[in-house]
């Protein structure tokens, strides 16, 4: 049941795992060790995106896979949690990769955050494992890192031209 939570809707999710399981599941309940676990791994997941400043879409990302974490440490223990599985390296992955990124960069930015939709959809819909995501991911940033490369010196060239004006400016008072 926690697998199928962030396939459930549309909409990007930055619920917790136990608030999706109320929306979807509101009759369910767990025994207390295991909604502990799901406490826990919210938790967890809260603050490292606390830590780190990221888009919306990529935060939702994370908490696409939050269920799916959980679902492991419900049924294999906390093990499932503490170890560097492929989940977790992929939550480092996306976090590494996109942690600048804004939806307001324009088309760039559109096609990132599309591609990454197909790609975290294929994990969330159970097309793919985490392992073979991590590999889609790199993959893809690999291919676009000319095209970021180009952004990120014209977004640098503009913001020293507005530098250089406020300068101006200034010395001129």
């Amino acid at each position: 049941m926690l697998r199928t939570l962030p396939a459930l809707s549309v909409e990007e999710h930055v619920d917790l795992v136990h608030v999706q399981i109320q929306k979807h599941y509101s009759g369910v309940s767990f025994s207390p060790d295991d909604y502990a676990m799901i406490a826990f791994i919210d938790a967890a997941i809260t603050e490292i995106l606390k830590q780190i400043d990221v888009d919306y879409h990529i935060e939702s990302y994370i908490r696409d896979i939050t269920p799916i974490i959980a679902a492991d440490a419900v049924a294999d223990g906390l093990p499932a949690v503490t170890s560097a599985g492929d989940l977790l390296l992929l939550i480092d992955l996306i976090l590494k990769l996109f942690v600048s990124w804004s939806e307001d960069l324009g088309e760039l930015a559109e096609v990132l955050m599309e591609s990454m939709d197909l790609i975290i959809g294929q994990l969330v819909n159970r097309r793919e494992d985490a392992a073979t995501t991590c590999a889609a991911i790199t993959e893809f940033m690999d291919g676009e890192e000319p095209r970021f490369k180009r952004l990120e010196e014209r977004l640098l060239d503009r913001e020293m031209s507005v530098l250089a004006g406020q300068k101006a400016r200034f010395n001129a008072y």
